[in-house]
């Protein structure tokens, strides 16, 4: 089994106000800086990565087709020179900004060996981008879902719903627009931010929230989308090969401010991160402590207890759960404890030998995961 690729592009036309991820407001004279910096990490850090069958790339951000395509090839051609080999059937994914693309600059991706498309639409309602904050019109996103459904390719839609003044009317209005044009995959997000933001203000209900729910896993199941994760819907088996990986336990290299990676060093368990400032992760590079990855605030070992607590909290994320056979038999016993008491509250109910998240669980699933974290 291969690895994934993750590839940190901070440059954004706006900085949205409900984003947790890091960027910056877009100059283009960065570019090339930031490019050259991605690659010195490639070459830097590469020899300690020791698994280079690569099964996915997924360029994210930020946005990060605001490099050209030439650059974003250097990246690409730094990971094969450097011994990284791409899998036959790699998923190679970007993410794009509706009304941003071009025949042209589709053309050049798919040259480039870039396979996927990760469509930041969030609504197809123009009052409702507007007011949090997003630069595309629904127009925009029209005309670039009809690009990629004219060329046949393979994306994701991600749609954002409990917005500001939304009603369930209106998320109806976004699933019927979905419904015009099926995209092959959908990553829908509840919109989550802390209770003093100012996009709490005139949001619906929490009774209507709950209602939004139902309606979306309802009506994507009408049409023939598979909830194979608890925010990602699919049709005809188009699965976001790079997360579902990583969801199943799989091992990833993050390059890029900010970027998180998970590997396997000497048969133990990583956890690395890079620093959230380009000041900081520059700093790093120029003194090679990236290259090492020794820094104490930067990287974690996994014990017996984390692994199975991520297992547990990215199983049961999934539409086929968690398999208790898999756990440790150490911690065995205590996890089942947990999970009966999950299951009396008709959090969880067992389905082909694999605890599952019930509707109410997955409402809940915060509080549910926090009940079965083993300590």
């Amino acid at each position: 089994m291969g690895i994934g690729l993750y590839v940190h592009i901070p440059f954004c036309l706006q900085q949205c106000s409900y984003c947790d991820f890091t960027t910056r407001l877009d100059d283009s004279s960065l570019h090339q800086p930031y490019v050259e910096n991605l690659v010195k990490e490639i070459i830097t850090r590469s020899k300690f990565v020791p698994n280079k069958q690569v099964d996915s790339l997924y360029f994210g951000g930020g946005t990060p087709s605001l490099l050209n395509p030439a650059q974003l090839d250097s990246i690409i051609q730094t990971f094969k020179k450097e011994g990284f080999l791409f899998s036959q059937d790699a998923e190679c994914t970007i993410e794009i900004n509706p009304g941003t693309i071009s025949p042209q600059q589709l053309d050049q991706y798919q040259k480039i060996g870039i396979n996927r498309f990760s469509l930041g639409a969030q609504t197809f309602n123009d009052k409702m981008l507007k007011k949090i904050g997003r630069l595309h019109s629904k127009s925009d996103t029209i005309e670039s879902i009809e690009l990629l459904n004219s060329n046949k390719l393979n994306y994701s839609f991600d749609l954002l719903f409990a917005l500001p003044e939304q009603s369930s009317s209106e998320l109806i209005n976004d699933l019927d627009k979905i419904a015009e044009y099926l995209p092959p995959h959908i990553s829908s997000y509840y919109l989550t931010i802390p209770e003093s933001h100012k996009l709490q203000k005139n949001r619906a209900p929490e009774e209507e929230q709950l209602v939004m729910f139902d309606l979306l896993e309802e009506t994507l199941k009408k049409l023939g989308y598979e909830q194979y994760e608890i925010s990602n819907f699919a049709r005809n088996k188009s699965y976001a090969k790079h997360n579902l990986s990583a969801w199943l336990g799989g091992y990833y290299w993050g390059i890029g401010v900010s970027a998180h990676s998970h590997l396997n060093l000497g048969g133990d368990d990583f956890r690395f991160w890079n620093p959230n400032t380009n000041s900081a992760w520059e700093k790093a590079l120029k003194e090679q402590q990236i290259g090492n990855w020794q820094s104490p605030s930067l990287f974690e070992k996994l014990n017996l207890l984390d692994q199975t607590n991520d297992k547990v909290h990215t199983s049961l994320r999934l539409s086929r759960g968690l398999n208790i056979d898999a756990i440790d038999e150490s911690l065995r016993k205590d996890l089942k404890d947990k999970i009966e008491q999950a299951k009396m509250a008709d959090f969880l109910s067992l389905q082909n030998n694999h605890w599952v998240l019930t509707k109410k669980g997955r409402r809940l699933l915060n509080y549910v995961l926090e009940e079965l974290f083993l300590s």
